[in-house]
């Protein structure tokens, strides 16, 4: 049939296509990344790439906690920030778990990262993401709620066991 065909109603989509649609979205937020940063890295160093993403990632993360915030109706505190966590688009496409001791504390624990373990599989080694992850984590939080506290328990270059990547400690008071 000729004629002007336009723009898709997301609406008429299943429940698991939306699913399978934010994933395979996140998954693509993932590699636009992380083909920016192997051509930073190419052109300058390794450590001007870093600087370069740690400033990208504090913006990006708190960007994306503010549209999180309206958009899924997130409130302050801990429980939104938690919650958060399961819309943050680079979470989507990442294993982790969250473990809430108290209603003051969240461990927040990557257990499958998946950009790591392709990293590996290409033998490029582990990306030492650790301070890039704290500028991403204290922006992310700070923008669900300015009193929240991040504290990096462990991530690359850190030693960290098979089953964990990186493990992150939210506290708001």
């Amino acid at each position: 049939m000729a004629g002007k065909i336009g723009k898709m109603d997301l609406t008429t989509l299943s429940k698991q296509e939306l699913a399978s649609l934010a994933e395979s979205l996140s998954q693509g937020t993932y590699v636009i990344d992380g083909l920016w940063f192997q051509a930073v890295e190419q052109r300058l160093d390794l450590k001007e790439a870093i600087k370069m993403d740690k400033q990208v990632w504090s913006v990006c993360a708190h960007q994306e906690a503010k549209r999180l915030k309206k958009v899924m109706s997130i409130s302050d505190g801990l429980a939104g920030l938690v919650k958060a966590f399961n819309f943050h688009v680079m979470f989507l496409a990442t294993e982790y778990e969250v473990y809430q001791p108290s209603d003051k504390v969240a461990i927040f624990t990557v257990t499958n990262c998946k950009p790591q373990r392709a990293r590996v599989r290409k033998g490029r080694g582990e990306f030492p993401c650790k301070e890039v992850g704290i500028s991403c984590m204290n922006g992310f939080a700070k923008s669900i709620d300015p009193r929240a506290k991040v504290r990096c328990l462990m991530c690359p270059p850190d030693p960290h066991p098979q089953n964990a990547w990186c493990k992150w400690e939210f506290t708001i008071s």
